[in-house]
C-alpha cells in the first residue's frame, strides 16, 4: 500500500512512555489535525499502541475532515482496502482527488495507479500518465518509475527510449532498486543509451546489494562470463544463491548445476537436488531432467534408479524429449523400473515424435528385433531412410549396417560403403570403424564408385547409382 507519510512525524520506538500517548491523545481530542493523523498512523503499524485499523480509520477520517491530504490519501487506501471499514472505492476516489488538489504527491501517485489498472474508475492509461507525472516531478519516486516505464512502453505517451532512461535515472537516484535494475539492463544492451557493461555492472551492483532479485541474477551473470568485471565463478554462485533464497526460478536452477559439479562452489548432490527440486515446483521442466540425472549417479548418498526413473517419468510426461527417451531405455533394460518393452516402444516413438535425435534408431532396433511390436524390417529401413535422408548421422550408419548385412532391403555394398562413409564424416565413430571393416570385402571399383555416391550426397536426398 502507498501510504502518507507527514514530513514531521517521527515513527514512534520502543522508548516512547505512556506519557507521549496521553499527549498525543491529548492533542488528538482537542481537534488537532496533526496529532490526529499522527494517531491514525501509530493505530495503522501497531507500534506503541495495539494494531487496530477501524482506530487507524477513525482518527484519519478527523484529520481528512480539517483537509489533512496525508490523512485523506490514507483513509483513501483504507476504503481502497476496505481495512478498518466497508469497502469503497468510489469514497476512495474523492478522497483520493481531495488529497490530489493539494498537490499530495503520494495521493497523485494513488490516482495514477488507479487509473492504470482500472479501479474504480475506468481503465485510462493517459490520466495514469498524467498523474503519474505530476507526483514525479515532485520526487515521488516509486511514480518517476512509472513515468520511465510509460515512457519505455509507449503507454499513454509517445514511446521514446531516450526519456524512460531519464526517469530512470532520476528514479534510481532516489533509491528505487527496480529502476536500477532497469537501467543496469539498457547499459548492457545499449537500449536508448550507448552500451556499456562497467555502468550497467555497477547499476546491477547497486541494485543487487539493495535485494533486488533480478538484479542479483543478473549480476551473477555478468561475474559468469566476466562482462563489466573479472570473471569469477565463486561470487557468481554467492549472487545466484541470493536471487535464489529470494525464489528466482532461473537462479534456483543454476544453483542446482553449480552444485552438481560446475565450478564456483563445492560439489554436494544432495543440496543440489533440494534447488532443482524448488525451480521443478515452479516449473521448470529441466529441473526434473536434472533430478532425474543426479539419484542415477554413482553418489552413495543419494543414488536411487528408482527415484531416477520417477523423476524422468514426470519430465517425460510433460514431453521432454531426452527424458522420454530416458524412460524408454529404463523400460527396456528394467532399470529402476520392472522391464516392459512394449512400454519402452511407446515412449521411443513419443520421443521420436518429440524430436528426439537417437531416438529413432532404438525404434529401428525395435522393429528389426520385434521388442515391444512386431517384426518388420521393411518399416525399419523405410524409417532409417528417412531420417538418413535428413541429416541423422547415427541412421546414417545404422542405414549403412542394414545394406552392408542385408536388413529390410537386398545387400548392396557400394550403398553400405556410401553411407557409412557420410556417417563417419558427420562425426558417427562407429561408423568409421564399419566401413574399414567392409573395404576388405569390396573391390577397389566398389570402393571408388562408393565414395564417388558419398561424395555427391547432399541432405535431404537419396544416394543414386
Amino acid at each position: 500500500m502507498q501510504f502518507d507519510d507527514d514530513s514531521d512525524y517521527t515513527p514512534p520506538t520502543l522508548d516512547w512512555d505512556d506519557q507521549v500517548c496521553q499527549l498525543i491523545f491529548r492533542d488528538a481530542e482537542g481537534g488537532d489535525s496533526h496529532a490526529q493523523f499522527n494517531l491514525g498512523r501509530i493505530y495503522l503499524e501497531g507500534r506503541l499502541l495495539p494494531k487496530s485499523s477501524i482506530k487507524s480509520a477513525h482518527w484519519y477520517r478527523l484529520a481528512a475532515e480539517q483537509g489533512d491530504a496525508a490523512a485523506q490519501n490514507n483513509l483513501a487506501r483504507l476504503y481502497e482496502a476496505g481495512d478498518g471499514v466497508e469497502k469503497d472505492l468510489t469514497r476512495a476516489l474523492d478522497l483520493f482527488n481531495m488529497a490530489a488538489s493539494q498537490e499530495d504527491e503520494v495521493a497523485q501517485f494513488n490516482l495514477g495507479r488507479l487509473y492504470q489498472n482500472g479501479i474504480g474508475v475506468e481503465r485510462n492509461v493517459t490520466k495514469a500518465f498524467e498523474w503519474f507525472l505530476k507526483a514525479a516531478e515532485k520526487e515521488q519516486v516509486q511514480s518517476q518509475l512509472e513515468i520511465g516505464l510509460k515512457f519505455s512502453n509507449g503507454e499513454g505517451v509517445g514511446q521514446d527510449a531516450s526519456k524512460a532512461v531519464e526517469w530512470y535515472e532520476r528514479a534510481e537516484k532516489n533509491g528505487n532498486s527496480h529502476a536500477g535494475y532497469l537501467l543496469g539492463m539498457r547499459y548492457s544492451r545499449g537500449n536508448g543509451v550507448e552500451r556499456d557493461d562497467i555502468r550497467s555492472h555497477e547499476l546491477l551492483s547497486k541494485s543487487a546489494e539493495q535485494g533486488h532479485r533480478q538484479a542479483q541474477h543478473e549480476l551473477a551473470k555478468q561475474f559468469e562470463r566476466g562482462i563489466g568485471c573479472k570473471e569469477d565463478m565463486a561470487i557468481a554462485f554467492t549472487w545466484f544463491h541470493k536471487a535464489a533464497s529470494q525464489g528466482h526460478h532461473d537462479a534456483e536452477f543454476r544453483v542446482g548445476q553449480m552444485l552438481s559439479g560446475e565450478t564456483g562452489c563445492k560439489k554436494d548432490l544432495v543440496e543440489a537436488a533440494e534447488w532443482f527440486e524448488r525451480s521443478a515446483a515452479h516449473g521448470n521442466i529441466r529441473a526434473l531432467v536434472e533430478l532425474g540425472d543426479i539419484y542415477a549417479s554413482n553418489d552413495p548418498l543419494i543414488s536411487s534408479k528408482e527415484k531416477s526413473f520417477a523423476w524422468y517419468l514426470k519430465a517425460a510426461e510433460k514431453k521432454h524429449p531426452h527424458a522420454q527417451y530416458l524412460v524408454a531405455q529404463m523400460y527396456s533394460r528394467g532399470d529402476g523400473v520392472s522391464k516392459d518393452d512394449e512400454i519402452a516402444f511407446s515412449w521411443y516413438t513419443a520421443a521420436v515424435e518429440s524430436g528426439h535425435h537417437l531416438a529413432p534408431i532404438s525404434l529401428i532396433e525395435c522393429y528389426i528385433y520385434g521388442r515391444g511390436t512386431e517384426k518388420d524390417t521393411s518399416e525399419a529401413f523405410c524409417l532409417c531412410l528417412a531420417r538418413a535422408e535428413s541429416g541423422n548421422e547415427h541412421a546414417q550408419s545404422r542405414l549403412g549396417r542394414m545394406y552392408m548385412d542385408g536388413v529390410g532391403v537386398p545387400r548392396d555394398y557400394v550403398f553400405a560403403y556410401s553411407w557409412l562413409n557420410i556417417a563417419a564424416a558427420g562425426g558417427d565413430e562407429p561408423a568409421s570403424e564399419w566401413r574399414d571393416k567392409l573395404e576388405v570385402k569390396m573391390t577397389k571399383t566398389q570402393v571408388s564408385d562408393a565414395q564417388r555416391l558419398a561424395s555427391r550426397w547432399e541432405v535431404g536426398n537419396s544416394i543414386t547409382r
